[in-house]
């Protein structure tokens, strides 16, 4: 109901007119790993029908067998297999927008998994006065992250329910479709941008942006604000080879290279010391007129400190500087 009802006058969800495909992948009378093997058949299938957008309204942590449970150390983005997934359904250009969890106000307090990816769009909720719900799961993850990237109403939200009637419940399982609802809005009026974009547009335009909590990470998205940023980006037109963006920056583990390319070629990236000794270098072919994802894993056996990351495209070259925390 929150993202797809269409009822004038009644309720209306975020993106009512949206095409949807419904996978279940939860067991709802037990909590087992292969509810993650299930979700990554869910992801697959989406991926086959061009879904553009997941939103994915659960989490794990604990497991009716405790030792098959997670432990915070492993909330890094790179342990789960569900996460690993999620990732990787990002990097084949859909948005992950996932639930952070409701366990804020018990012992376990954390996000559960996938929300801990550096991919997916992990949601905290609020309250109708715009105040950190406590029930919403907390961050960082475990190697520093921000997380939640975000958080809506997910506090007394009205949703329909199984009887058709309008009622107030809680969860950030609310607070993720609304989001999703609402980026595939925005998508919509920027269908030139990728998913990363749309991604990035909807944390910069959020009112902790510039200083990001645990609770709700950068905080609650501005939508206008948001279109006005992709508006800026689709403006200038990328018609020549540029960096969009290159993130996380301090990192900790490793590095997505956002690159316009005008045509297809084959770009050399290099790894610099700050006095601009090689220390790595790899080669990838892009294609032309649209924003190439390049994971930079090489990243991960940097020591801490400042680098320079060297990219020479068959026209142009960009040396943009890293911080490895």
């Amino acid at each position: 109901s929150t993202m797809a009802a269409n009822i004038p006058g009644h309720y209306i969800g975020t993106a009512p007119r949206a095409q949807y495909w419904l996978l279940r992948s939860e067991d709802a009378d037990t909590e087992y790993p292969i509810e993650e093997d299930n979700w990554v058949s869910a992801a697959e299938f989406a991926d086959s029908v061009g879904a553009d957008i997941i939103n994915s309204s659960l989490g794990y942590t604990r497991y009716d067998d405790a030792s098959m449970s997670y432990t915070y150390k492993q909330l890094d983005g790179n342990t789960a297999l569900i996460t690993r997934a999620a990732d990787i359904a990002a990097s084949k250009g859909m948005l992950v927008v996932n639930s952070a969890g409701n366990s804020g106000a018990n012992s376990w307090k954390h996000i559960g998994v996938p929300a801990d990816g550096d991919s997916v769009l992990s949601v905290g909720a609020v309250n109708d006065a715009r105040v950190y719900a406590p029930f919403s799961s907390r961050g960082p993850t475990a190697d520093g992250r921000i997380k939640p990237n975000v958080a809506l109403m997910g506090q007394s939200v009205y949703v329909v329910n199984a009887s058709g009637n309008v009622v107030p419940s809680n969860g950030t399982s609310f607070s993720s479709p609304l989001m999703a609802g609402l980026a595939a809005c925005l998508w919509q009026a920027h269908p030139e941008a990728t998913a990363m974009q749309v991604f990035k547009a909807i944390e910069q335009s959020s009112d902790r942006f510039l200083q990001p909590d645990d609770l709700t990470g950068f905080g609650i998205p501005d939508l206008v604000l948001a279109h006005s940023i992709l508006s800026r980006n689709s403006g200038a037109g990328n018609p020549q080879d540029s960096i969009v963006s290159l993130y996380p920056n301090p990192f900790i583990e490793g590095i997505t290279l956002e690159l316009y390319s005008s045509t297809d070629q084959t770009v050399q990236v290099e790894i610099l010391s700050n006095s601009g000794k090689r220390i790595a270098r790899d080669s990838f072919k892009v294609l032309g007129r649209i924003n190439n994802l390049i994971q930079m894993e090489q990243v991960r056996r940097l020591k801490q400190g400042e680098y320079l990351v060297s990219v020479q495209t068959t026209s142009q070259r960009f040396v943009k500087k890293i911080i490895r925390q």
